[in-house]
């Protein structure tokens, strides 16, 4: 633990992109290392960093989704007389179908394209965290757009539809 706790804390920091405090990290790490603990009968040492970054990247990933607000407090509303509402109601509509199509696709591609689009990550940068090619990056990226793309076109949504999203 004490060898790496700097390294999982850092791929931490990097997933949570600062939006946890420093107990929140104190937490999060003793899990990943709680996690290799109970998986120590099936991992190889000479895999230890990949097999914590992997742990890492998924315990940070879960945090953001438990801890993005849900609501607004009635406070930080605003009411505009220029606010379209129905352009929002239809991104917001548009926003919930592509969540329900990215469930669709494998986690590892659904991460891909998460850091890519969500995180502004490079291919450069998500290679080396997730331990791949470059090539290997794009070719999946690729695949899993084009997955998509036939996804939402079975559900009668064509690319100028998508577009807003």
């Amino acid at each position: 633990m004490k060898r790496y706790t700097a390294y999982v804390g850092t791929i931490l920091r990097n997933v949570t992109r600062g939006q946890t405090t420093q107990e929140d990290l104190e937490e999060l790490t003793a899990d990943v290392f709680l996690a290799l603990w109970h998986h120590a009968p099936e991992m190889r040492t000479e895999h230890l960093t990949g097999y914590l970054a992997s742990i890492a990247r998924s315990k940070g990933y879960n945090w953001l989704r438990k801890n993005r607000p849900e609501t607004m407090p009635i406070d930080d509303v605003v009411i505009s007389d220029d606010t379209d509402v129905s352009a929002q109601a239809e991104q917001a509509e548009l926003a919930g179908i592509v969540q329900e199509m990215l469930a669709q696709l494998p986690e590892q591609d659904r991460e891909l394209l998460l850091r890519f689009y969500f995180y502004r990550q490079s291919v450069r940068e998500i290679a080396g965290e997730m331990h791949m090619k470059e090539s290997t990056v794009k070719t999946r990226m690729y695949r899993s757009r084009k997955k998509l793309r036939q996804l939402f076109t079975e559900r009668g949504y064509g690319y100028e539809q998508m577009e807003l999203v």
